[in-house]
């Protein structure tokens, strides 16, 4: 999601009078398959917290003698789930990265001269394929959907590495500052 917001800054907002250069790391330009997945994931999760949430506010009506530190906690501990899973905003999130949706649409597909892409093509271990992502991937987006028309070959590198490893890897690491100097 980053690479698309730098992108809509670049493109979208001026941001090309004052970037030059944006590199992008497995950035799904073109959207991600697999992200509505986890957006289900996501919802069961809060589907949890809010039945969580229900079942507090039983006890609390029926249990007259519940104090109010025990609901107090009871609320942090669910303001805290909440807060580290990011609920809503990756929510936003897997709506604006499903192929073809309105803000990759508004975005385009198209690149510029100054844009680096790095992709990361591991892919996953046979038997989870039947679920995440198939072919070459970074083990959560397809190496076509990074591409973008427009981008001169010189400026386009393909790892092996999956998804986590393409900002930790020494060899992503490297093409970064080969990027930059270029």
């Amino acid at each position: 999601m980053g690479g698309l917001i730098s992108r809509w800054y670049v493109e979208q907002m001026g941001g090309n009078a004052t970037v030059h250069k944006l590199i992008m790391l497995g950035t799904p330009n073109h959207g991600s398959r697999y992200l509505p997945l986890v957006a289900r994931i996501v919802r069961f999760i809060d589907n949890k917290l809010e039945l969580v949430e229900q079942t507090k506010q039983k006890v609390i009506y029926k249990i007259d003698a519940l104090d109010k530190k025990t609901e107090e906690a009871i609320n942090e501990h669910i303001q805290k789930v909440a807060a580290e899973t990011d609920i809503d905003h990756l929510g936003v999130a897997a709506i604006q990265m499903e192929p073809d949706s309105d803000f990759l649409t508004t975005l385009g597909y198209k690149g510029q001269a100054n844009y680096y892409l790095i992709t990361g093509i591991k892919g996953l271990p046979a038997g989870i394929s039947s679920v995440l992502p198939e072919g070459p991937n970074d083990g959560a987006v397809h190496a076509d959907s990074v591409d973008l028309t427009d981008v001169p070959v010189s400026h386009k590198v393909a790892f092996k590495v999956n998804h986590m490893q393409l900002r930790t890897k020494i060899v992503t690491f490297n093409q970064v500052m080969n990027f930059l100097i270029l």
